[in-house]
């Protein structure tokens, strides 16, 4: 009768826990997704007060509207720059200011730009001065009409003038 008895108490007293050992796990996730939020959070808000990154995001999307190469060269330092695209024929590398200039002002002459799309949220400023952008160019083919929409992603690296693109790339979301 003791067993029995002590059974049941164990039994009580494990009914009774439960709701105490569930609500952990829940309210763990709930604090975790909390702060995760308050990151995110405090992420966007330093990426809008990061205004020379944001003007320099803004001169490169209208250097692809307005097919101006002079606007897309001044984002660029005096390191070279890596450049993978798929509208381009030539092959992957790294390029001088200068040639970058050359390259763009081929493909603005090639391609007619019909959208050139970015959202803050596709920006990650990382601790190092870096700052990723991924960006949606639409872009017809001159001479045809074929409507080509490219994923590009930007990476900007702070230097002491301000952020510069450093890399320029064709990726796949």
């Amino acid at each position: 009768m003791d067993w029995d008895l002590h059974r049941m108490r164990l039994l009580i007293l494990s009914f009774a826990m439960a709701p105490l050992l569930l609500a952990a796990p829940a309210s763990a996730a709930a604090d975790s997704q909390e702060r995760l939020t308050l990151k995110r959070l405090s992420s966007n808000v330093a990426k809008r007060k990061d205004e020379g990154l944001n003007a320099t995001i803004r001169a490169v999307r209208s250097s692809f509207i307005t097919r101006d190469t002079d606007r897309l060269a001044s984002c660029i330092g005096n390191n070279k720059v890596y450049l993978s695209i798929k509208s381009r024929t030539g092959e992957a590398g790294y390029y001088t200011r200068s040639q970058v200039h050359f390259i763009f002002d081929k493909m603005f002459r090639d391609h007619r730009t019909r959208s050139f799309e970015y959202s803050p949220s596709d920006i990650t400023i990382s601790e190092d001065g870096r700052a990723y952008v991924r960006s949606e160019w639409t872009y017809v083919v001159l001479g045809s009409d074929t409507v080509v929409t490219e994923h590009l992603r930007f990476l900007f690296e702070k230097e002491k003038d301000g952020w510069q693109i450093s890399e320029i790339k064709a990726s796949s979301r």
